[in-house]
């Protein structure tokens, strides 16, 4: 019986590794375990310049720090399991408008050609398959190729029900990311994907935070001590 299993796992890794060919990222919700003397840099979406950020709701719009969800919100409070979930207990929602992006700059101690990077997620537009159709992921000027990944959301029957229900999940994008030693740019940009045959909703995935792993210093300077200033209960 055990050959037979190490059989089926050997098949299995091939076809995969086979399929993965000529590819830059390999998203998955199964993060990897990680080589020893690894380190893990985390950066909060809400930590970001949000000066010029903005997004579509179902029933309003939200510029700025009125984008930060979380402890904020009353319909994620009180959803424990989603609340729990949230890295520093906020998030940036309403991601999606067009040429809209999350930009996080950040410095690298060193150069590193094989950083991974994680961005954890939550839907709120039901179960939602993430491509470049609906966000593209820049990397110092560069836009990366990634493989299309599932964000597991809260069955929805119309935009007026739409809820993070689900909680957040990590999504390693790539393990293959080049960093620059010293100054470092990672974008999120939103590319205007509809919801069903509403053009106007621009939807994309809540993004919490994102994740560098490699073998060196990865430092940012965050905003977040002046962006909770002004964070408003929505």
């Amino acid at each position: 019986m055990k050959k037979i299993i190490a059989g089926v796992i050997m098949s299995a890794v091939a076809l995969t590794m086979g399929a993965l060919v000529g590819c830059s990222s390999t998203p998955s919700e199964e993060v990897p375990d990680d080589p020893a003397g690894t380190k893990t840099a985390v950066f909060e979406a809400e930590g970001c310049d949000l000066s010029e950020y903005s997004g579509h709701g179902w029933s309003n719009n939200a510029t700025g720090c009125q984008t930060i969800q979380g402890q904020n919100t009353q319909k994620i409070r009180e959803n424990q399991s989603v609340l729990n979930s949230i890295s520093n207990g906020y998030f940036v929602g309403f991601f999606g408008v067009e040429n809209t992006a999350l930009t996080f700059d950040f410095t690298s101690a060193e150069a590193v050609e094989e950083a991974t990077l994680v961005l954890r997620l939550a839907s709120e537009w039901g179960t939602m398959t993430v491509d470049d159709s609906i966000m593209q992921i820049e990397v110092n000027g560069e836009i990366i190729e990634y493989n299309p990944f599932t964000v597991t959301g809260k069955k929805i029957d119309s935009a007026a029900t739409v809820e993070y229900g689900v909680p957040f999940a990590d999504f390693t994008i790539s393990t293959k990311i080049s960093l620059k030693k010293g100054d470092n740019t990672i974008r999120l940009i939103g590319q205007g994907a509809p919801f069903g045959d509403m053009e106007s909703m621009d939807i994309g995935p809540g993004v919490d935070c994102i994740k560098i792993k490699s073998m060196t210093d990865v430092t940012w300077e965050s905003l977040w001590e002046d962006n909770q200033l002004n964070v408003k209960e929505n």
